[in-house]
Parts: C-alpha cells; sequence; structure tokens
C-alpha cells in the first residue's frame, strides 16, 4: 500500500471516530434535556455499546450509567436489566455490584431467571462454588426451561464445572485476596508459557493416532469392507478418548490461567491491586490481558498507577441472594389467581350457551 493510500486509511479512521464523538455527544445532550424519556436513553445506550464503536472505559461507564437511570423510571425495563449486568460483569469487572444488580432484577422481575445464572457463574468464577451450587440448584427448579437455548447449554455446563469442583478431593479454592495463598506459586509455575490450547493439544498428541491408524488400514491386503469398519471404529474410538484425555489435561494445565484470571477480577472488582510485579510482566499475565475488553485494560491501568493494595482480611460481599423468593412466590401467586379467574370466567361463557 501507497504512502497516500495509509494517509487516506488514517484520514477515514479519524473520521469515523469523530464522527461516533460526534453522535454520542449530541445523544449525551438530548438526553440531558429530556431526563425522563426513557427510550431516548436506551437508544443512546445503543450508541454506546454498539459493535463498531470501540468499548472504552468512559463509554462503557455512560453506558451503565444511562441503564441506573433507565432502571429508576421504569423498574421493568428487561433489556435494562441485562445490559447493566453483562456491562458490570464483563466490561467492568465490579463483581460484588453485578451480583447485587442481578439480585435486585430477580426482586423485579421474579420470572426471568437469567439472573440466577449470571449470579451462579460469578460466584462460580470467584471460586464460590458451595454457593454457585445453590443458584444453579434455583435456577434447575424455577425455570431452566424458559431459557434460551445457547443459555441452557451454558446452565448445564456450569452445573458440571461447578459438581467437578466440589467432587474435588482438594477443596482448597484460590483465594487472591489472600497474599499467602498456595494459589500464587502455582501461578509463577506457569506464568512464563501462555493459557493452554485443547484443540492444539488435540492436534499434537492425538491426531498422529488417528493418522496413523488410517495409514495401517490402508496398507491391509485384502482391504475388506469389514477391515473397513473395523478402522473407522477404533479411529472414532480414538478421537472420542482423546477428545476427554486432552480436555481433562487442559483443565489442570488452565488451572494457573483462571488463577490469575480471578486476581484480575478481583483486582477491578475492589479498584485495588492484588497481582506482585513479577506475575504482572509475565508471558501468562500478557496473554490473558490480551483477550480482555478495552474497557478492563483501562480500568487495570488506572488501578495500577493508583498503586494501592487490598488490605488484609478482605472477603467478597454476597447479598442475600435468598431476598428474591418472596417476589418469585408473589408472581407464582398472582400467575395462579389470574388462571382461576380465566377458567371461572369460562365455566360462566358455557353456562350462558
Amino acid at each position: 500500500m501507497t504512502e497516500e493510500g495509509h494517509v487516506r486509511n488514517e484520514d477515514s479512521k479519524s473520521d469515523d471516530t469523530r464522527t461516533v464523538e460526534t453522535i454520542i455527544a449530541e445523544m449525551r445532550a438530548e438526553v440531558a434535556e429530556h431526563p425522563d424519556d426513557v427510550s431516548l436513553r436506551w437508544s443512546f445506550i445503543q450508541v454506546l455499546v454498539a459493535e463498531k464503536n470501540p468499548k472504552t472505559l468512559a463509554n462503557v461507564s455512560l453506558a451503565m450509567s444511562q441503564c441506573r437511570a433507565i432502571i429508576e423510571r421504569d423498574q421493568e425495563h428487561v433489556d435494562a436489566w441485562l445490559t447493566g449486568g453483562y456491562l458490570l460483569t464483563h466490561y467492568l469487572g465490579i463483581l460484588d455490584e453485578a451480583l447485587e444488580w442481578w439480585q435486585q432484577m430477580r426482586e423485579q422481575i421474579p420470572e426471568h431467571p437469567l439472573a440466577i445464572l449470571q449470579q451462579a457463574s460469578i460466584l462460580a468464577d470467584l471460586g464460590l462454588y458451595d454457593e454457585a451450587a445453590i443458584q444453579i440448584d434455583r435456577l434447575m427448579d424455577e425455570g431452566v426451561r424458559s431459557l434460551g437455548r445457547h443459555q441452557i447449554h451454558d446452565a448445564f455446563r456450569l452445573r458440571e464445572t461447578v459438581q467437578h469442583a466440589l467432587a474435588s478431593q482438594d477443596r482448597k479454592w484460590f483465594k487472591p485476596w489472600v497474599k499467602s495463598d498456595e494459589g500464587w506459586d502455582t501461578i509463577r509455575v506457569a506464568m512464563m508459557r501462555g493459557p493452554p490450547n485443547a484443540s492444539r493439544m488435540f492436534l499434537f498428541t492425538v491426531a498422529p493416532f488417528m493418522w496413523l491408524e488410517a495409514w495401517l488400514i490402508t496398507t491391509q491386503d485384502p482391504l475388506t469392507f469389514t477391515t473397513m469398519l473395523f478402522g473407522m471404529a477404533i479411529i472414532l474410538l480414538t478421537f472420542i478418548y482423546g477428545r476427554r484425555l486432552t480436555n481433562r489435561m487442559t483443565r489442570r494445565l488452565s488451572i494457573p490461567s483462571l488463577n490469575l484470571l480471578r486476581a484480575m477480577e478481583i483486582e477491578t472488582t475492589t479498584g485495588k491491586m492484588v497481582i506482585e510485579a513479577d506475575i504482572r510482566s509475565s508471558k501468562l499475565y500478557d496473554k490473558i490481558m490480551q483477550k480482555r475488553p478495552l474497557s478492563i485494560l483501562e480500568r487495570t491501568e488506572k488501578i495500577v498507577k493508583r498503586d494501592k493494595r487490598l488490605e488484609p482480611g478482605w472477603e467478597f460481599h454476597i447479598p442475600d441472594l435468598d431476598s428474591a423468593d418472596d417476589a418469585l412466590r408473589r408472581y407464582v401467586d398472582r400467575l395462579d389467581a389470574e388462571e382461576m379467574q380465566e377458567g371461572f370466567m369460562s365455566l360462566a361463557e358455557f353456562e350462558e350457551e
């Protein structure tokens, strides 16, 4: 590409950025003029979190403030609840506030089970598997069927992860807020290599055996249909058990990566540092950070610049996760009353006929 082409591309990117910034500024002014217009605020959020727009910390924080403003005016605005919880969890990394946010959604919209799934996921990410198991059981009891297909898949996969963790003999799960936790040593052992990749591990460990088996089948003389069928069965079994083996190996080798990710989430949750300098300068840290959203990178950079350490004795605060049970019971009672009333009306119409 010529130098002139590079200049045109840079100018185009600059124009796009200015256009986005202009739109955001104009909509922000319009929202200020019409603060009670919920639909306008929602449109503003959609602009801020649009896929083509950069998920900067400023834009994400502004979108979160708009979600809060919408909920203040319309407590049954499902999209605002879902977007706000997603931003808190994945783009701001403030997990204690995210747990509280999902709990408030459950209290206002008890029939929506996604909030329970999100709570269970957060608790599992932090290694609070006992609490996560309770939420998963609650999800299975209250309405897993009303979730989407992908969400149901996520729910059962999360349940499998939690059950596996609870069934393990070593129940000393990593607590990044404890400086002397053995999990830090696990991270240091693996910090000079990147996170493991299950597909790559399968390619280099199991796939060669499958190729060898296929070659051995073709060398059989005579090559009968029975031989081919038997060979295909062997290859299929190698694939199935090889995949299980590599998944198990990847899960074990991923422990340092998951521990470090948990420590990162504690930093974004508390706004204070728990990761030591030698780990922060490691290859493992860089590889994980490369996959995190821009807003998380900016937030982490601010935390590191502040250079404040997390106080000893800190504990993660879990809200009262049972507080929405009464709201759910009231919702179920209301549905039962409505169904009963419809039944009486149908019976009355039938008698009139």
